[in-house]
């Protein structure tokens, strides 16, 4: 794993020392339990401080039943709690699966790998994984690699700046997560960027909404509820977050390259949003190459 990295601070390019990264101004980014940390200092103490908080909520609520065990069985375990959404990423490897077969993949750049489930699955075809997301703890974040045999490179970083990243990947997946962000359309283009001449990206886990007032109001609630009750900002950075796509940003998508198409698995589930229009229709999304 040699990927290429600039300083988030001033933008200058990162040499690889044996357990850090560093800058030619004197900006150091160090490696904690595997996970290479490319923050400035003030942005990772308010992402840790969400984490911290937000950590804590999961654990009351009993949504973090994942034993050690589990990991290396992901996306293929018996979970009540959470069976539809294992069900979900199931379908999602199979799209993957099929999508990348035949493909010449080296190098793969993950965002929003929650707990390893897609990127041990991906290291395991021996493709060279780079991971990255905000969260960093080993249920839910970056340090789950502890829980797996397969190795990758994760990296916690802002997902809003992949301009840090000065490297190319064979592969871009965004693993249930493009939807969580206002600021998708520059993510997209700075993805496209990071790109091999014949690379490809997939948007797994898209929600469209035909009518979304009733996932507004349920964001809103949300919002409302973590701030009374829980005392903190589920909003980490104000008015990034979206967690949903409308129909017109299937529209902005499509103009983008990406060609959206609905899971076949849940054909029936989503033919039935044509007239029940409040409920999401499931698609993955994928941008090809353009030949000359």
């Amino acid at each position: 794993m040699h990927q290429k990295f600039l300083c988030p601070v001033c933008k200058t390019p990162l040499i690889n020392a044996e357990n850090s990264y560093a800058c030619s101004n004197g900006h150091v980014y160090h490696f904690s339990e595997n996970v290479l940390i490319l923050l400035e200092p003030v942005k990772k103490n308010k992402i840790d401080n969400f984490i911290t908080k937000y950590f804590e909520y999961r654990k009351k609520d009993g949504s973090l039943n994942l034993i050690t065990e589990d990991f290396q069985k992901l996306p293929f375990i018996k979970d009540s709690r959470n069976s539809k959404e294992w069900q979900f990423r199931r379908y999602s490897l199979e799209v993957i699966n099929k999508i990348t077969r035949g493909l010449k993949i080296r190098t793969v750049l993950e965002f929003g790998p929650y707990n390893g489930w897609l990127t041990n699955r991906l290291a395991e075809k021996g493709y060279d994984v780079t991971a990255i997301d905000y969260f960093n703890d080993e249920l839910t974040g970056l340090r789950s690699i502890k829980h797996y045999k397969s190795k990758w490179l994760p990296i916690q970083m802002d997902l809003r700046d992949l301009s840090i990243i000065n490297s190319k990947f064979d592969l871009i997946v965004f693993n249930h997560s493009l939807h969580f962000f206002n600021s998708y359309l520059k993510i997209i283009d700075d993805a496209k960027k990071l790109l091999n001449a014949d690379g490809e990206i997939i948007i797994l886990g898209i929600p469209i909404y035909k009518d979304s007032t009733i996932i507004i109001s349920t964001v809103k609630n949300t919002f409302t509820h973590f701030e009374n009750v829980h005392n903190f900002d589920y909003d980490l950075f104000k008015g990034e977050f979206k967690g949903y796509f409308e129909s017109d940003d299937k529209d902005k998508l499509e103009s983008t390259g990406f060609k959206l198409i609905g899971y076949p698995q849940l054909r029936l589930k989503n033919i039935t949003t044509n007239v029940i229009t409040n409920k999401p229709k499931y698609c993955y999304g994928i941008l090809k190459p353009v030949k000359n």
